[in-house]
This record gives C-alpha cells, structure tokens and sequence, in this order.
C-alpha cells in the first residue's frame, strides 16, 4: 500500500540493506564506479575522425593514394570542434545530452543506490525518471551517424579524385558502451528497489486480469494513442527526413533525400571500405535504437494494456516495457535529426576548406514528411506514459 510506504519516516539505503544479496549491494557500486571510468576515458580518447583521400586515375603521374586527416577529436573537444566551425546549437545540445547529462546521471544512480531515503515513491520516481530520460545521452551518436552518412562524398578533381569520409575510432564505441551500461545499471536498481518496497503479490491480484479492465473512455484513448502511434512512426521511418543537396566542382549532384531506413542502410558505404565492421557496428546500433526498440516497445505495452495475465506476470512485462522504452530512442532521434541537419552547411564549409571552396558544397533541408515521425513519437510517448501510470497504480499501489 503506497500510503503506508509515506508513512515511514526513513528507508534505509540499499546499499546497507542486509535483505540484499552483499553482491549485488557492492557490486553495484562498483559497476557504477567502473562505467564512470570508461565513460571519462571514452570521452578524452580518439572519438571521431574525418579523412580525405586523393585517388589518381589511370592517367596520373603518381600512383599512391595520399591520406590526409581533416579533423580528429574526442567527444569533448568535438564540441570545440563544432563551435569554432559555427555550429553553435548543435555544440550546446551535444554539451547537455552527452557531456553533462551521463555523468550527472551516474552520480544520481549512485545517490539513489547508496543514500537513505524518506519517501519510497520518491525514490523510484527518481529512478524512473533517470530510466527514462537516460536515452537521451545517446544525442551525440544519432548526430555522427547521420553526419557520417551525408558527408561521404567521391569529388571529381579532374583526373584523380577525393575520397572523403569520417570514421568512428575507439572513444565513439566506448562511449556508446559507457551509455548502454549505464542504463543498464539504473534497470538494476529500479529493480531492486521495487522488489525491497513492494515485496511480492499479495491475493487480490493472483486472478487473471489486464490492465485496461473495463472499457472506458481513457482505456479507448490508451489504445488509439498506442495504434496510431506505432503506425505513424513506422510509416514515418519509411519515408523522407531531410534532403541533402550538393554541388562537386562543376557538377551539380541531384538531390538525396534520407528516410530513418536510408540513413541505416547506407551506413555500409559510408566508410572507406564497405566491409568494415565498424560500418556493421553502426548499423546494428542505429537499427536497434531507431526501430527494434520502439517495436519491442510497442509489443510490451499492448501485451500490458490487453492481455490477461496474473499479476506477479504482469509485474514482469511492466519492468520489460519500461526498459525497451528506456532504450526506445525515436524522440532521440526526431529532435536530433533537426539539429544535425540545420547544422550540417556550417558544419560542412568548416570541414571541407582546402582552399578549393568550390570543389565540394553540402546544403541540407527538413521536409515537411519529418512532421510524420514526429507526430508518431509523440502519440508513442503519450501512450507509454498512460499506460505505465494505469499499469504501476493497479500493480504496486493497489496490491
């Protein structure tokens, strides 16, 4: 009963529970402490790298492809990067999404870990909250990933031509490592949490029951916010995003435009060698957090909204739909997806400047049809939090 939780005057930390495991209560800690270390050496370390490459053709008189780095850079000298070439908005939201917003929420995962606490509710929505919002972190990968796509390019030089590309490097994987662990490590202790708290079912829910019960207005418009969102995301994946347009010394390139689906597929050539499984990586990566997590998501939350299990099961699916939404990144990528595009003229008269300005010119466009995936994460996002509200009150503070 939730009530009787408030009435306690303190919890004691989990940390010093002694009805946790003495594993989980260090391990935890010391798990957290260690994806702190590899997030502060994944952010110094080699992040990103942006390349060029003269090919002579068949008629040149040197033979040797000459590589040339254009720009290196960590994650945090990225954002000097980014500033000093004018991208000045994409630099401010790349500081607060993945440079301050990890570390505050590992130190805020340790906080809730190893502190007292006054009110149980308060605690988890505290953790729900770093759950949720935890994605976010993930900006700065959805930004490099479409960077990389748009900025891979074959410019003609009049004989020989200029490869250009822009390659992962250790700091990006480990970062990208760092963020998954981390979300990760708060599923841990919102479990644990909850399990502390609650305890287990008590006899009013052992029956079979679901959690949209009986019919009713809300429970209608949980459905229809659920239905439509899906559809409209997934259609909105299919379809164009932005539109990139550029010019290669005196030819004119025709437009591309870039669903959610291209950006991923053409991951595979953005690289210099089309078997890299750096480019696999990325793929993998970029599918799993733009479209098998909003599935997974979607699947969960219709399994909790419709299906009759008992409540014990329920407890379960509600814990699993809460982590695929934890990692459903379809707002990461909308808002995201708007600041890298926006920026990506700036950024690219900065990059290729060579004294050849004209040899290579990148302009970028939002489509109206980006409306479409936005529309989608939004319904998406309101039925997630409908029915997790409705799925927690009937499974944890009614049992």
């Amino acid at each position: 009963d939730e009530e009787g939780l408030e009435e306690e005057k303190k919890f004691p930390a989990h940390f010093r529970n002694e009805s946790v495991s003495v594993y989980w209560r260090y391990g935890i800690v010391i798990y957290l402490l260690a994806v702190l270390s590899l997030l502060l050496t994944s952010d110094i370390g080699s992040g990103v790298v942006a390349l060029t490459k003269v090919v002579p053709s068949a008629n040149d008189n040197f033979t040797k492809a000459r590589e040339q780095v254009l720009l290196e850079a960590s994650v945090f000298t990225s954002v000097k990067e980014l500033w000093n070439l004018g991208s000045y908005g994409l630099a401010i939201l790349i500081v607060v999404t993945s440079i301050m917003w990890p570390y505050v929420k590992l130190l805020l995962s340790l906080y809730a870990w190893m502190w007292p606490f006054r009110t149980a509710r308060g605690r988890e929505r505290l953790l729900v909250l770093l759950d949720v919002l935890g994605k976010w972190s993930f900006v700065d990968v959805v930004v490099f990933i479409e960077i990389m796509v748009v900025f891979r390019a074959t410019i003609p030089l009049g004989g020989p031509t200029l490869e250009v590309w822009i390659a992962p490097r250790w700091g990006f994987f480990g970062f990208v490592a760092a963020t998954m662990l981390s979300l990760i490590g708060t599923h841990a202790i919102l479990f644990h949490h909850r399990r502390i708290v609650y305890g287990t079912i008590t006899s009013n829910l052992q029956g079979l029951q679901n959690i949209a019960g009986i019919t009713t207005i809300r429970t209608l418009l949980m459905s229809f916010l659920l239905l439509a969102g899906a559809g409209i995301y997934f259609a909105g994946c299919c379809i164009g995003m932005f539109r990139i347009l550029n010019s290669r010394g005196n030819l004119e390139i025709a437009p591309v435009d870039y669903s959610l689906i291209d950006v991923g597929r053409d991951l595979s050539d953005a690289g210099q060698h089309p078997d890299d499984r750096a480019q696999t990586w990325l793929q993998i990566i970029w599918f799993t957090l733009a479209m098998a997590a909003p599935i997974g998501s979607f699947i969960l939350f219709a399994v909790l909204l419709w299906a009759p299990w008992k409540g014990a099961a329920l407890r379960k699916i509600l814990f699993l739909a809460e982590i695929s939404f934890a990692w459903n990144c379809a707002e990461v990528v909308f808002v995201s997806t708007i600041f890298a595009v926006l920026e990506v003229p700036t950024f690219g008269e900065g990059l290729i400047d060579s004294g050849c300005d004209t040899c290579y010119s990148v302009d970028s466009k939002l489509l109206n049809e980006l409306a479409v995936l936005g529309v989608g994460t939004l319904l998406s996002v309101l039925a997630n939090a409908l029915i997790f509200q409705r799925a927690h009150q009937s499974l944890y503070c009614n049992s």
